[in-house]
């Protein structure tokens, strides 16, 4: 059994870390006629912010996918803010919804884990693939005051470069990774899972 748990995000945050009217500030941008363009840029350096760091900044629903239960699920996204479910397949075929005093989330640890509570065993589950779904909620808070400074100013730098660089190559100059303040900034952020 492997450690690589697929992750789908089910809720998707319902703000940015950036604010439009913030994002428009640090592009030095006057105008609303690039607030379509503006927004995209914004969840696009959210996005990439995230899938560097294996972290979900503005609490949002998530699910993972495994096809047993290993001895500690070692999660691929943190921070975790609550275990909503687990369910898995038991050998029977019937969908069970583990009860929350089974298991425990262990945040102390990088990445964090859930295992199973003092004295519990895991359940045996039917053998088949994705026989089991953890639903968690993720993510350091609401708004954006809640997610590390530093995250933030790697979404503005991602930000400006997404606003400025409409084109994949830029013809004529040196090339040179454009992303490598920002990357240096979401460093010390990343979960290696």
């Amino acid at each position: 059994m492997n450690n690589y748990y697929p992750l789908t995000v089910t809720t998707p945050p319902v703000t940015e870390p950036v604010s439009l009217a913030d994002a428009r500030a640090h592009l030095r941008v006057d105008t609303k006629a690039d607030d379509a363009l503006v927004s995209a840029a914004i969840t696009a350096a959210r996005a990439y912010a995230e899938d560097f760091t294996h972290r979900k900044l503005i609490t949002q629903t998530v699910e993972i996918r495994a096809d047993g239960f290993p001895a500690a699920f070692r999660l691929p996204v943190a921070p975790v803010i609550t275990i909503t479910s687990i369910k898995y397949i038991d050998t029977t075929g019937t969908l069970i919804t583990l009860a929350a005093d089974q298991y425990k989330l262990v945040q102390s640890t990088t990445p964090p884990l859930i295992v199973p509570a003092y004295s519990v065993t895991w359940p045996t589950t039917r053998a088949e693939m994705d026989a089991i779904g953890i639903i968690l909620s993720v993510g350091y808070g609401v708004v954006s005051d809640d997610v590390p400074p530093t995250i933030i100013e790697a979404i503005k730098l991602l930000l400006g470069h997404f606003y400025t660089n409409r084109v994949d190559e830029v013809t004529g100059t040196i090339v040179s990774k454009l992303t490598l303040n920002a990357d240096k900034l979401l460093l010390p952020h990343v979960l290696y899972v």
